[in-house]
Order: C-alpha cells, then sequence, then structure tokens
C-alpha cells in the first residue's frame, strides 16, 4: 500500500446570489420573484436597478423555461400571468430579449402572439407566452442578476447550499428538507443526523435568503419556546426576529415552535387583505410543535453549527488551529492506491456518477434536452450503454431526487399491455407513485417520469411532489402532459 502526496493551493469559484435572489440551474445565474404587480418598464426599471447586470428574465431553452415556471407557482394564486424580459417596442416590431439573447427558443400558448404592435411577453401558470399591452397591464416579474463570485475551500456537504451575506457576516450552509407534516423534533432530529441544526436568523439579509430558498413552502426554524424564553436550537443568540404582525409578540399558547412562512392570506392583523389576498413571504409564527396548527408546515431548514463551518489546519509548529473554510492555503491530500490483486474498484464512465445502497450500485447520468420523448430517451441511454433508469427502493429514489432536483426527468418504466415494466429488464418490485396516480389511470399516458415540483393543485397548502413518479405521454406532447426536459441513464460502473 502506497500513499500518494499532492500539494496545491485552493481555488474554487463559487457563486453567491443577492439577498432576496435564489440560485438558478446555472449558478452563476440568481433570480428574485417580485409580487408586486408593475407595469412592463415599471418592472424593466426595477431589474435593472439590482446591479449585477439586472434584467427582467429571458428564457433561451425549454429548461429556464421549466424552471421559471416552477419558482412561479406561488404567485399564480393571485395573478394568471408575470412579465417576461421580451418586448417588440425596442426591437423595431419584432421579437426580442432585453439582454440580448438570441430569440430562437419560443413557448408560445395557440394563438399567440395575438399581436407584434408595441407587446410584451408574459408566462402563464402552464409554462405558455401570451403577447400582452406593455403599459396599461400590471403584472409580478422576475428579475434575473449575475451571481457574485466568490473563492472558499470546501464551501458546503452534499445537498446543502453556501449564502454569505452582503457585509460578510453570515457565512454558512443550508439545506430544505421536504416532508409533509413533519414535526418540529422530527425536523431538528434529522438536522442534527447531519451534525447540524434547525436553522437560526441573524438578521434580515439571511432571513431573506431563507425566503427566497424555501419559496412557497411553509417551513421550520430552530426557534422555539422554554419557559416563556425563545431560544435557538444551536445555541446562538437572539438577536432578530420576523413576527407576523398578529403574532408580535407570539401569543401565551401551546404553540411553542416556529416557522417561516411561504404563503398568502384573505386577512392579515384583522385587516382584510387588498385585493383579497396578502403576502406572507418570510414573516414567522408561533405553531404548534406537532404541526396540527392552522398552518401546516410541509419542509424544514438545516443549518451546520459555527464548527461545521470551519477548517483544521497544521502550523510549522505542528499544532493544529481551526481557520475560516473560505481562507485560502496550501493543502496535501492522501490517495490510498489499491492492490490489484486482492482490490475491486468502481469506476464510473465521464459524465456519469456513482452511487451505492442496499439494492443499486450503479452509474447514473441526467441528460438535459427539451421535448425528449421517452423512446428518444432511452435511445440516447443504450448509445452510452445504459438505460433508462430503474429504480428499487426508497433510497435510490431519494438519491435520485437530488440527482435531478428541479427537473422533471424519464426514468425507464413503461406499460406494456396493462403491465409495467422497466427497460433495463429489472423486477418491478417498488414504486413511488404520486398519490392520485395510485394506481396509474388506465389510460395512453405509458411511461413514467420523476415529478420534481411543488404542486398547488394537490390540497388546499399545497403539497411536495418532489421524488414522487407520475405516467405521461410517451412523446412528451406537451398539450396533453406535463413537460418533460430531462433524462436519467443508469448503467453499471467499470470494475477495476
Amino acid at each position: 500500500m502506497r500513499l500518494l502526496i499532492i500539494f496545491s493551493l485552493i481555488n474554487i469559484s463559487v457563486g453567491i446570489c443577492p439577498s432576496g435572489f435564489i440560485q438558478g440551474v446555472d449558478p452563476r445565474e440568481c433570480y428574485k420573484i417580485v409580487t408586486k404587480a408593475s407595469t412592463w418598464f415599471a418592472a424593466r426599471a426595477d431589474c435593472e436597478s439590482q446591479g449585477n447586470q439586472g434584467v427582467l428574465v429571458s428564457i433561451p431553452n425549454a429548461l429556464r423555461n421549466s424552471f421559471v415556471q416552477d419558482q412561479l407557482q406561488a404567485v399564480f394564486y393571485k395573478f394568471n400571468e408575470t412579465w417576461l424580459g421580451a418586448d417588440t417596442i425596442l426591437n423595431g416590431g419584432t421579437w426580442g430579449w432585453l439582454d440580448s439573447t438570441p430569440f430562437n427558443y419560443t413557448n408560445w400558448d395557440q394563438g399567440q402572439p395575438s399581436s407584434n404592435t408595441s407587446m410584451c411577453a408574459t408566462m402563464g401558470s402552464s409554462g405558455k407566452w401570451y403577447s400582452r399591452d406593455c403599459i396599461h397591464q400590471s403584472l409580478p416579474y422576475v428579475c434575473k442578476v449575475n451571481a457574485s463570485i466568490s473563492t472558499a475551500s470546501g464551501i458546503c456537504s452534499p445537498g446543502y447550499t453556501y449564502y454569505a451575506n452582503p457585509s460578510g457576516v453570515i457565512k454558512s450552509c443550508y439545506k430544505l428538507i421536504l416532508q409533509n407534516l413533519i414535526s418540529f423534533d422530527q425536523a431538528e432530529a434529522l438536522c442534527q443526523h447531519d451534525d447540524a441544526h434547525l436553522a437560526s436568523v441573524q438578521g434580515d439579509d439571511e432571513n431573506k435568503f431563507l425566503q427566497s430558498f424555501a419559496f412557497g413552502i411553509n417551513a421550520w426554524l430552530g426557534f422555539y419556546r422554554n419557559n416563556s424564553v425563545w431560544a435557538w436550537t444551536d445555541g446562538t443568540s437572539v438577536n432578530f426576529t420576523s413576527w407576523r404582525c398578529d403574532v408580535n409578540p407570539p401569543g401565551q399558547d401551546n404553540h411553542n415552535c416556529a416557522n417561516i412562512l411561504n404563503t398568502h392570506a384573505q386577512v392579515c392583523c384583522g385587516f382584510e387583505c387588498e385585493g383579497g389576498s396578502c403576502d406572507l413571504y418570510g414573516y414567522w409564527i408561533n405553531n404548534n410543535c406537532n404541526n396540527q396548527g392552522s398552518e401546516s408546515v410541509a419542509a424544514a431548514i438545516c443549518q451546520p453549527t459555527s464548527n461545521d463551518t470551519m477548517s483544521l489546519t497544521i502550523g510549522a509548529n505542528g499544532k493544529w488551529y481551526s481557520r475560516s473554510y473560505d481562507m485560502s492555503l496550501p493543502y496535501m491530500c492522501e490517495v490510498t492506491l489499491p492492490n490489484p490483486q486482492n482490490t475491486t474498484v468502481n469506476h464510473c464512465s465521464q459524465g456519469y456518477t456513482y452511487f451505492s445502497g442496499d439494492t443499486t450500485n450503479s452509474c447514473y447520468k441526467l441528460i438535459f434536452q427539451p421535448l425528449i420523448t421517452f423512446n428518444q430517451s432511452e435511445a440516447l441511454c443504450q448509445q452510452d450503454g445504459a438505460h433508462l433508469a430503474s429504480i428499487h427502493d426508497e433510497e435510490e429514489n431519494t438519491f435520485l431526487q437530488s440527482f435531478a432536483y428541479n427537473v422533471k426527468a424519464w426514468i425507464g418504466l413503461y406499460r406494456n399491455n396493462s403491465v409495467w415494466l422497466w427497460t433495463d429488464n429489472t423486477p418491478f418490485t417498488y414504486n413511488n407513485w404520486r398519490s392520485e396516480q395510485n394506481p396509474p389511470h388506465a389510460d395512453n399516458a405509458n411511461c413514467a417520469n420523476i415529478y420534481n415540483s411543488y404542486e398547488y393543485l394537490c390540497g388546499p397548502n399545497g403539497c411536495a411532489c418532489y421524488g414522487s413518479w407520475i405516467h405521461n405521454y410517451c412523446d412528451n406532447d406537451v398539450t396533453t402532459s406535463d413537460y418533460i426536459s430531462a433524462a436519467i441513464c443508469k448503467k453499471a460502473p467499470n470494475v477495476f
């Protein structure tokens, strides 16, 4: 057995979004949903005032269209459409994007655009586009800015997202756990399993980030009441609160745990909201710790303790020191070189990711392609010596949920003469159908995809559908099915 020692300087680029923005599929881009209804020109001006080359969002491909549509589901309860950054006014009667993105991809609804004269583009809840009057109509909108690029070492554990506030005082990692009706204690236990706690919030910038991070979902924070005193589960001091006005201060009842709200209401603080609804995004309420209150909680936000964001260093004297992870220092790697006579090494082909669980020891690849059909996906996988992914237990399904996070992707499940089969011919012993499709309907939707979205149609408070499956039309006809923009390939690793 030999050790290979490598010295180098660390310099990892990290995209950091401004307060109130959420990172896009491309980590160099950040998005902000503005729910205040404005004219197109006022929305344009507001986005440009954000700095970092701010602009009303452009849609260059189906993947971003699907991403923006998913993020906007939480505002469609009040508005049917939102502004996009396309118009004909500034482009001589032809359609163009404000940021000069080529206008090659379109997703107009049938009969649209209705006019090319002095019009601006909107997106509806279906993801389809419409042409609307730019001046006399007021709608919410989406701003896009470039992420700030920072350098750091070993930023976050897998599944966690890094955030630093503009002043640099707050630098931490966060993870969103989606589980309907999860209790406060269950949420804290899941965080502690990751050597973390439910998130503590130290200022308005961090609170706005968490509002965007858990957008559209009510999520537990680590704030709880013990003998009339509110405290954070990670033991940090209480320097900031964001209670909703009607619970400020919280009542003396048995609602002793706090969650961040990402919802809307008809009445708030005793006053009827304008237009019958008002946004409560980012405010906190004290809730029943067993999640039996009027505002159901479907998620939890985990945050490692401060020690988890520190790195261990060794000095010239051989002593150890704890240092901030965003320092640039030399480092040493240790690699155990296997003995080829008695060691087996699993290695994936380029572009594939390895995962091992109770029922799988495989390599996976995510293919992005707009309007890809089931058969096209299987053919692309087979070109790699793979098949569309088969899934055989909850552990593997949870991995693929994270692997294809926020993307609806084909898996290898199809129906043949009323029998569901995997394309790789492995046994069909596990399923995770979405509740209203269990069992699947007897129709022509004979191919399955994994669903990574938050759905408002499945209950009065919505529900998290991440990782559930739906049966879909194999030809990916967007007029009759949910839009699929990706596929997951799976194959055995190379063995050495």
